[in-house]
């Protein structure tokens, strides 16, 4: 609200907005980020659902308008969505047409969406953005590049693996609206929205990034002391992929008294490492590097209770020898 509390203050998501005596052109930010087991991609793809049943997606949302033939109930709209990826495609195309004077679509998208109708119709949109260096006279346009958006919809078919595409020749126009720009104001426009995509990826990422790295980090050690304790399961947890050239080693095939807490001398020297500067390797490929440096885990902070015993079962084995 005001300092007067007269007038509402309205908070808007819009990036930027082009507008004539004719058009509109709006984009705006309709991102979410991704969940924290899936902190990597940064962008929501629709691995989670919303409270409305919807998959969570980040997107770019872009509004056209025609009010030509008046404003109000006489106002033509239609939206379309683009992912923050698509949008610097978009961007980077329009660049290279726009140094090379070229004439070309640079983008274009279909989409069916939605629950069909007693009739099998569902909601499809139309989206391409092209550029026309000369008019039918052979003139230079000032105005050469185009939005087109048209909201119709289309026969909606599901394939075996849960694909949805539209059936051929169904298509039902809701009316193509465009928008005509000149070269300036379409660089002005995405140029804006890949500055705040990536902004709001900092702003975002850096927080999911570190969470995602402290879980990644919680299941590795679940994974170890699993494994610790079960040295048969050989089988990961889902949420763990050890990086390639770093897999878990194979717990040794020797026989070997178990240990008070649980775990071969062997086993112990097969645990893997998961803090410190010595994260990924073995127990056993340390004690051989620096025999001492074992020791540091059975008081380390971040050290688990697995970590810890087996630490303390190879120092036992180096105590034992030297003495």
């Amino acid at each position: 609200m005001s300092k007067n509390n007269d007038k509402k203050v309205y908070i808007n998501n819009n990036i930027h907005t082009y507008m004539t005596n004719k058009s509109l052109l709006e984009f705006s930010d309709k991102m979410n980020p991704a969940s924290v087991n899936n902190f990597a991609n940064l962008h929501a793809r629709g691995d989670d659902i919303g409270a409305d049943g919807r998959k969570i997606r980040s997107n770019i949302g872009i509004l056209v308008l025609d009010y030509s033939q008046g404003k109000g109930s006489a106002t033509k709209r239609a939206e379309a969505n683009v992912s923050p990826a698509q949008a610097r495609y978009i961007f980077e195309r329009m660049r290279t047409a726009m140094e090379q004077c070229q004439t070309v679509t640079i983008f274009e998208s279909s989409k069916i969406f939605g629950t069909p109708d007693q009739n099998g119709y569902a909601p499809m949109t139309l989206f391409q953005i092209y550029r026309q260096q000369v008019d039918q006279n052979g003139e230079v346009k000032k105005y050469p590049w185009t939005i087109a958006v048209d909201n119709g919809r289309a026969i909606k078919v599901t394939n075996a693996n849960g694909s949805a595409y539209a059936k051929g020749g169904t298509f039902q126009s809701g009316g193509k609206i465009q928008v005509s720009l000149s070269d300036q104001d379409f660089y002005i426009a995405l140029s804006d929205v890949v500055s705040y995509i990536s902004v709001w990826e900092m702003a975002f990422g850096a927080k999911l990034i570190r969470d995602g790295h402290i879980l990644l980090d919680e299941a590795i050690a679940k994974h170890n002391e699993e494994q610790a304790l079960n040295p048969k399961s050989q089988q990961p947890p889902k949420q763990y992929q050890p990086p390639q050239g770093q897999n878990t080693p194979p717990q040794s095939q020797q026989s070997s008294p178990q240990n008070a807490q649980g775990m071969t001398l062997e086993q112990a020297r097969d645990f893997v490492i998961n803090i410190g500067t010595h994260k990924g390797k073995t127990l056993g490929q340390l004690e051989q590097e620096n025999p001492k440096g074992v020791s540091w885990y059975l008081t380390a902070n971040k050290a688990s209770t697995q970590l810890k015993s087996a630490a303390q079962i190879v120092m036992n084995s180096q105590q034992q020898m030297a003495g």
